[in-house]
């Protein structure tokens, strides 16, 4: 097939096929001497694999000095640059002048290519290119390869039109992005004033009409709760799936967004069901293993692996959402605490024993619904990311022979 299956209007010729060497000047990397620490101290970008982990290069973790580098290897602004060793099909334009490391080829692109196109030409190549690559313990495509794989390229007048229209793309979904982020921080802003910092009674900010101390209780005074069960050992197949399979929820199926993900990577059988701890939907758990602290309040019934406690019986009045975040702020609470904010290990008894405070039902529900409507804008700006980028993958793969 010479042609895409998608194009702009008016485009009907065939794509030519190139070598990589047509798109221009190839230069590989190199790394001065560890030994001669001056070579280390300027301003000039100094290039690695970790460095590639946006689609432009602006900065790096390490600069050489310009005077002192080998000035033909000195990639100029808007260079493209591949790498070729371990790390195979890492891409990024440059936007300032740099060099690179020995695993990364760099192309002085011709002014027939356009950059942009070139840029998601690889990024669509990706996986053909680590194919093509020698099954050795460190893959590598030598320069001499890398100057010969072939890539189907369409005129500079298509190329634009395709580069501008991803490029586009991806602006639209760095600007969604950093949305999400204003609207977390907004979120954190309001969750930390919310509720009583450490050592009071009384948040810095609350709902007109609402006064007075929250009440603090023990947690296992507060609500009975347990943890969840699954039969052992773990793998066995009759376990797994089957007729009547229900939802095995785990610590990985538990999402940031304080729900269980759409669909549990794994389902509990029938036979193993009776061995197993049902949850109903609208219970909250909170994960005890792995990644301690993750909370959801169920969306669906499903069955609990024992890495996850269950809250069963509220012995108080209740609003399900606003204690969900209690017990979140609690665990973020205790995570500062612990050393390098990481919870290692927490039991049953433990948590039993952690103070929390309670305002009145009408403050847990008018707290829930602001924070839930916060969390909602954030998820529908997360499901515009998750749209884009589907659409982006849809068009790569069609726009591109």
């Amino acid at each position: 097939m010479l042609k895409p299956k998608i194009r702009f209007r008016g485009f009907e010729e065939k794509w030519s096929n190139k070598k990589v060497k047509e798109f221009g000047n190839i230069i590989t990397g190199y790394t001065p001497s560890r030994n001669n620490h001056d070579l280390w101290k300027g301003n000039l970008n100094w290039i690695s694999a970790q460095d590639l982990n946006k689609k432009y290069v602006i900065d790096t973790i390490e600069h050489i000095n310009h005077d002192s580098a080998n000035k033909t290897r000195i990639l100029p602004k808007d260079s493209l640059i591949v790498t070729c060793i371990a790390s195979i099909g890492l891409n990024a334009l440059l936007k300032k002048e740099a060099v690179t490391n020995q695993q990364i080829n760099g192309i002085i692109c011709d002014k027939e290519f356009d950059k942009e196109f070139l840029y998601y030409l690889f990024v669509k190549n990706k996986e053909s290119l680590l194919q093509s690559a020698s099954k050795t313990a460190v893959p590598i495509i030598s320069k001499s390869d890398f100057e010969e794989i072939n890539y189907y390229v369409a005129k500079n007048n298509e190329q634009k039109l395709i580069g501008d229209l991803f490029a586009n793309t991806d602006i639209l979904i760095a600007s969604s992005n950093k949305k999400i982020e204003k609207w977390k921080n907004i979120r954190a802003s309001f969750i930390s004033k919310m509720f009583p910092k450490h050592g009071r009674r009384v948040p810095e900010l609350r709902f007109k009409g609402f006064s007075g101390e929250w009440q603090e209780y023990k947690l296992g005074e507060y609500v009975e709760f347990r943890r969840g069960s699954f039969p052992q050992p773990y793998g066995k197949k009759e376990w797994y799936d089957g007729y009547g399979a229900m939802p095995f929820v785990q610590v990985i199926d538990v999402a940031d967004n304080m729900k269980l993900v759409d669909d549990t990577k794994q389902k509990i059988s029938l036979q193993a069901q009776p061995m197993s701890v049902l949850a109903k939907k609208d219970q909250v758990v909170v994960t005890l293993q792995g990644s301690i602290g993750r909370v959801a309040v169920l969306q669906y019934d499903a069955y609990i692996d024992r890495t996850l406690l269950i809250f069963e019986k509220y012995n108080y009045d209740t609003n399900i959402d606003f204690f969900a975040y209690i017990i979140k702020n609690k665990f973020d609470e205790e995570a500062k605490k612990a050393p390098g904010g990481i919870i290692k290990t927490i039991t049953k008894e433990a948590l039993s024993s952690f103070d929390i405070l309670m305002p009145n039902i009408e403050e847990q529900k008018a707290i829930a619904r602001f924070l839930y409507n916060l969390d909602k804008n954030i998820e529908c700006q997360q499901q515009k990311v998750t749209k884009l980028k589907q659409i982006k993958e849809a068009f790569l793969s069609k726009m591109f022979v």
